[in-house]
């Protein structure tokens, strides 16, 4: 019989207060200016006797993506949170607060001019120096070769200005460059990273963890403890990660023990698999959403048929019945714990009668009867598409096409891989794209919404709308944080009335454990997850 095994949501997220030292020991990067002062924090662990007699062990990670890429410039989640190879210059707190990391400092000397102090003393794992010189390469070839990196982050080029000093000059002003510092494709890496024509090697960072091999055939990668850290080294001395797509794969291998631990499980086998002897489950909210994106060029053209269908969609019950309480009903785009959310906004109101009254507004009526609305000659029909990694996503579509259903519009599911959603929505065969989206891959006040709602991001969809464009700009060139945070209000403020995107809930992640998997703690701002290193297997 096993004690106190059962971990209720509200419980692990209260508990996240008590173990804010323990957060820190995730694997996201350092988070203090020197080895003495942050032996606590970052990818640092403190040494006990539990992580001494792990030193010989493995952890197996079952991840919920095929891993047939491991360049840290194009795939630097996978690099940096899940395999602790690499990290950033600037690492944050729980509450997305930003925090050093292997950089000690930064300072806007104007506004387009950044100066970055660097951690002394760092070395990559091939044994080269982390100094100014490598990691002012490191962030112009990333923008080299992920061209998306220039756009969402401004940068012109990096610089060496002094040993451990970079400067990084920006095209046009960004007031949250050092919050762009810690996206994980802009993690620091070594040139050895890379073979003299800019082939792939292996990525070589600063991490607790590198790379020993990976084996694309299989999709496997193997990492091995880094001896040499530059703060406490981890407790394991490996962790294989792989790719495997489907959850129910991912279930079944966790309940045979041929992994230690996985993500997203299924959301019926949740309560089965935790009373099971050899595994349990975990539940927590992360920094990232369920959503429903409208094709603006067909039938969602009408706002008033945007804010009848997210009125017609009980938030609730989604939560309740069709995810087991993993994720809570979405009140606007961003979490409460994060600093700019307008926490005044409260999108998720379920309201079928006004629902209705809308969709009439907008001239669709059952006229004959037959439960389907129509306008011109045309019924309300429409495909939700969506993909199956995410296990809480065909779930949602279905429980969309029975509540919409009431709304009076027929709906069609298709769920397919992101080929095939790309080649769907290129076409505008599709009415709603349903998706899990990361609100914080920066921990920034703007990121996401432009990424979302900028017309260049909105024109394919079919909407435009100039003020988001204003008001987007108006964010990028504030300086001054609170200014910054009340321009993120109002974009936010009018994403949840325009509604080109709405919001269905909260992205509840369920993680599965072997129980010989001991000393886990949660970080809320991981995309999927990140492991802590001082985290322990026992026999």
């Amino acid at each position: 019989m096993r004690l106190n095994k059962k971990i209720s949501k509200g419980i692990a997220i209260a508990s996240l207060v008590t173990i804010s030292g323990g957060f820190l020991a995730a694997c996201g990067g350092t988070t203090g200016e020197n080895k003495d002062t942050t032996a606590s924090q970052g990818n640092q662990t403190t040494t006990t006797a539990a992580s001494a007699s792990a030193g010989d062990k493995t952890l197996r990670i079952g991840e919920l993506w095929a891993i047939d890429n491991i360049d840290p410039v194009s795939d630097g989640t996978l690099i940096k949170e899940k395999a602790c190879v690499t990290e950033v210059l600037c690492e944050v707190n729980d509450k997305f607060e930003l925090q050093p990391s292997l950089a000690t400092k930064w300072e806007n000397k104007d506004e387009n001019t950044w100066v970055f102090t660097l951690k002394e003393g760092v070395k990559f794992h091939d044994g080269t120096d982390m100094d100014a010189e490598a990691v002012a390469w490191s962030i112009n070839n990333a923008l080299e070769k992920n061209p998306t990196l220039v756009t969402s982050t401004k940068i012109a080029k990096a610089e060496a200005t002094g040993a451990n000093e970079v400067t990084i000059t920006t095209e046009t002003p960004n007031a949250e460059l050092p919050e762009f510092m810690h996206l994980a494709n802009m993690s620091i890496i070594g040139k050895g990273t890379y073979d003299s024509s800019g082939n792939l090697v292996k990525p070589i960072g600063t991490g607790p963890f590198k790379v020993e091999e990976f084996n694309s055939s299989t999709g496997v990668l193997t990492i091995v403890r880094n001896d040499d850290y530059h703060s406490t080294p981890a407790s394991l001395a490996k962790v294989t990660i792989s790719g495997m797509t489907d959850s129910n794969t991912r279930a079944m291998a966790l309940e045979a023990g041929e992994i230690d631990f996985t993500c997203d499980l299924p959301f019926n086998e949740l309560t089965r698999l935790d009373e099971l002897d050899n595994v349990r489950v975990e539940k927590y909210d992360t920094a990232r959403i369920y959503t429903c994106q409208f094709n603006c060029k067909g039938l969602f053209g009408d706002k008033k048929v945007r804010q009848a269908t997210s009125l017609a969609m009980d938030r609730q019950t989604i939560s309740d019945k069709v995810l087991n309480g993993a994720g809570t009903p979405a009140k606007n785009i961003f979490t409460e714990n994060m600093a700019w959310c307008d926490t005044s906004i409260d999108g998720s109101k379920f309201d079928l009668e006004q629902a209705k009254k809308l969709m009439e507004e907008a001239g669709w009526v059952d006229s004959n009867g037959d439960g389907i609305r129509e306008k011109d000659g045309q019924d309300f029909e429409f495909t939700a598409i969506t993909y199956t990694e995410r296990p809480g996503l065909p779930l949602i579509a279905e429980a969309l096409q029975s509540q919409l259903k009431e709304l009076g519009m027929k709906v069609n599911v298709s769920t397919m891989d992101n080929a095939a959603i790309e080649e769907r929505k290129e076409k505008g065969e599709w009415g709603i794209y349903l998706a899990g989206m990361a609100t914080a891959m920066a921990p920034s006040s703007i990121y996401y919404l432009n990424n979302n709602y900028s017309s260049e991001k909105t024109e394919p969809i079919g909407y435009v709308n100039e003020e988001f464009d204003k008001l987007l700009a108006e964010g990028q060139k504030a300086f001054d944080t609170e200014t910054r945070y009340e321009v993120s209000k109002k974009i936010q403020k009018l994403a949840m009335e325009e509604l080109p995107i709405a919001y269905i809930c909260n992205y509840g992640v369920a993680y599965g454990f072997s129980e010989k998997v001991q000393n886990f703690k949660f970080n809320p701002t991981a995309h999927d997850y990140m492991w802590n290193t001082d985290i322990t297997i026992t026999d």
